[in-house]
């Protein structure tokens, strides 16, 4: 491994420098090119909000000037196994709250003159988050039912392992030495994971995603299920019903009737649940809401 190896705490991140930014609907961003930047804040100085849909949807502002953690880019990518690709940087050291995550990742951190790529196994609950100044990131989400065969999901379930480096350019994969990908190549990089077949999606686990009803054995699919996303169909809907349940409350609808309209029993079922899939309580979400102010 490099020299100065990136700390075990860095991961998952997204921010920009010191910046005026306006509030859009709760989102804190902007799009141009078809690339759209989202910033996020420094614990203690704004608020976070977290991902709906499996898409970031931004930051609550307290000010019109505030110093930002990460800076990243993101687009989508032409490969229908990946949901998006994002590059981006730590612009200071900070600690905030990891949501959990269905999909996995592939993360490329650069940090001190070493690399290492990672695989990033789904998550199935919040987790405080620490990460470094200077580390540069690049990261591959792919989607649901997109797996690699030879590394099932289910060993890196709340999990991160590196994958072996064999220059200060290239890692090991599946016996063979890879070029680090980049923001620019990350399509063509995973175009060649799958004629290699190394990289492959279970057309049964999306068509069940999608809602399509499917001729097998519930066993059989709880199989498929965990062997392509290392989760259970039930654990990647309630995922989904605590994300609705953020959004109505983003939203401004009651936290009685958010109860009602994503499904839960009562109020404190939803509140277990946001405090475990998202790191926050209904309550906490509608203050964070009502802190936000339009300038």
């Amino acid at each position: 491994m490099p020299e100065h190896k990136p700390p075990d705490t860095l991961m998952l991140g997204t921010i920009h420098t010191p910046l005026e930014v306006e509030l859009h609907g709760g989102v804190a961003g902007r799009r141009s090119g078809g690339v759209s930047e989202y910033f996020y804040s420094k614990p203690g100085e704004v608020s976070t909000a977290y991902p709906c849909y499996n898409t970031i949807i931004g930051a609550l502002l307290r000010t019109r000037k505030i110093e930002m953690s990460i800076s990243h880019i993101v687009r989508l990518s032409d490969s229908p196994l990946v949901e998006e690709v994002k590059h981006g940087r730590t612009e200071r050291a900070a600690t905030t709250i990891r949501p959990a995550e269905c999909c996995w990742h592939l993360v490329l951190i650069r940090y001190n003159g070493g690399a290492e790529l990672r695989i990033v196994g789904p998550l199935t609950i919040a987790t405080p988050l620490s990460y470094p100044e200077g580390a540069e990131l690049l990261w591959i989400k792919f989607r649901l039912g997109a797996f690699m065969p030879r590394l099932p999901l289910k060993s890196f379930l709340d999990t991160e392992k590196s994958l072996p480096d064999a220059t200060s350019q290239s890692f090991w994969l599946d016996g063979s030495t890879w070029q680090y990908p980049s923001y620019e190549n990350a399509d063509t990089f995973v175009e060649w994971l799958v004629r290699k077949e190394i990289l492959v999606s279970d057309p049964v686990v999306k068509a069940a995603l999608q809602g399509q009803p499917q001729e097998v054995a519930d066993r059989t699919l709880r199989h498929r299920f965990l062997r392509a996303t290392g989760l259970t169909q039930k654990q990647i809907q309630q995922f989904q019903r605590a994300q609705l349940a953020w959004t109505l409350l983003q939203q401004g609808v009651s936290i009685l009737d958010t109860v009602e309209e994503a499904g839960y029993f009562d109020q404190p079922h939803l509140t277990r649940a946001l405090k475990h899939w998202l790191g926050h309580t209904p309550a906490q979400i509608v203050r964070m809401e009502k802190t936000a102010v339009i300038l």
